[in-house]
C-alpha cells in the first residue's frame, strides 16, 4: 500500500519529528523517512518489520538507518530509541510504560 502522509511528534517540547510514511504493508511493515530540520536525521529512514515466530508471537524488527555519520548526536538518538523500545515492550505486555521523559536512569 502506498502512503503519501506525514506524521509528526513532539516529545517533552524538546524535539519535533516530521516523518513521511513511505510504505505500509498491514501486518508486515511500516517505513518512514525523516523530513524535518534536524541535520543528523536528514536522509534517514525508520522501519518496523513484523513477523511471527515459531511460538506464534509477533516479532518487531526495528531499524533506523541511513545516517551520514556515526558522530555527533548519533549516540543520543540510539539511546533514545532504546528507551522508547523499552516503553513499547511494557505497553504491549499490558504494563504501564509511563512517559519516556519521566524515566530515571
Amino acid at each position: 500500500m502506498e502512503a503519501a502522509r506525514m506524521i509528526g511528534s513532539e516529545y517533552n517540547r524538546q524535539a519535533i519529528s516530521q516523518l513521511h510514511i513511505d510504505r505500509i504493508e498491514p501486518g508486515k511493515l511500516v517505513e518512514w523517512s525523516a523530513q524535518h530540520d534536524m541535520p543528523a536525521w536528514k536522509g534517514t529512514k525508520i522501519r518496523f518489520d513484523l513477523s511471527v515466530n515459531e511460538n506464534g508471537a509477533t516479532v518487531v524488527n526495528f531499524n533506523h538507518f541511513g545516517f551520514a555519520s556515526m558522530e555527533g548526536p548519533y549516540a543520543m538518538i540510539n539511546t533514545t530509541w532504546g528507551s522508547l523500545m523499552y516503553i513499547l515492550k511494557h505497553y504491549v505486555e499490558g504494563k504501564n510504560p509511563g512517559a519516556w521523559h519521566q524515566h530515571k536512569y
